[in-house]
């Protein structure tokens, strides 16, 4: 199992009510390792195709929600992983062949989780109904030392995160942030149309950053 800590101490809050570490993640650098490959290598990259194994898959998936409710899914950037948040914790499985990599349960409800390509780090977000941490915090999760590295604290619900190698999205109930990933400093702030669901759309790409989310009115994006 992995132990689950809190962030460091913290150097404390700025006007948004964001809270961060005193040693910022870099992890789109030195600290980002390849994903542990449960069962075998790792997946090739692009579009997952219709795997052979998807009825297998989807009796393990089953099982999960068994155990707990299923909450959230997310792929990563490349289509190769997704993320599937629980009652239970979370577990990520790769695309092509369709196979569980790993999981970590037994940490309360996670309703909102996203991966950072196929390397150890990922955010999440408390949510369910056995929510272990505040739905209201996003952290910054490094599975490879089995920690929280960082924490972004709001004054209202996270229903949304996107990642990018070099952003970190938030998305609140009317409002989204942006934040560079190295120093966790925030770049951007939009005021959106009420948005329940957390809708936003990220560009995952090297190049300019291309972000959509509900503005104006209802039907509206920018």
């Amino acid at each position: 199992a992995v132990c689950w800590k809190r962030a460091d101490r913290t150097t404390g809050r700025t006007e948004d009510g964001r809270r961060t570490t005193e040693r910022p993640p870099a992890c789109h650098t030195a600290g980002c390792r390849p994903l542990p490959a449960h069962g075998g290598g790792g997946p090739e990259r692009g579009r997952p195709s219709a795997p052979a194994g998807a009825m297998s898959m989807s009796m393990q998936l089953s099982n999960y929600a068994r155990r707990g409710r299923l909450l959230h899914v997310s792929f990563n950037q490349d289509y190769g992983c997704f993320a599937v948040g629980t009652d239970d914790g979370f577990f990520i499985c790769n695309s092509d062949p369709l196979k569980e990599r790993f999981a970590r349960s037994g940490h309360g409800g996670i309703g909102v989780v996203a991966l950072l390509y196929k390397c150890n780090i990922l955010s999440l977000v408390s949510g369910g109904q056995h929510p272990k941490y505040p739905p209201t915090s996003v952290y910054i999760y490094d599975d490879y030392q089995a920690k929280f590295i960082a924490e972004l604290e709001f004054s209202s619900n996270v229903l949304g995160v996107r990642l990018r190698r070099d952003r970190i999205v938030v998305v609140l109930e009317s409002k989204v942030y942006v934040y560079n990933f190295a120093d966790l400093q925030q770049v951007s702030q939009l005021d959106t149309y009420t948005n329940h669901k957390g809708l936003a759309a990220l560009s995952p790409g090297a190049d300019n950053m291309v972000l959509a989310v509900p503005r104006g009115k209802t039907g509206a994006a920018a």
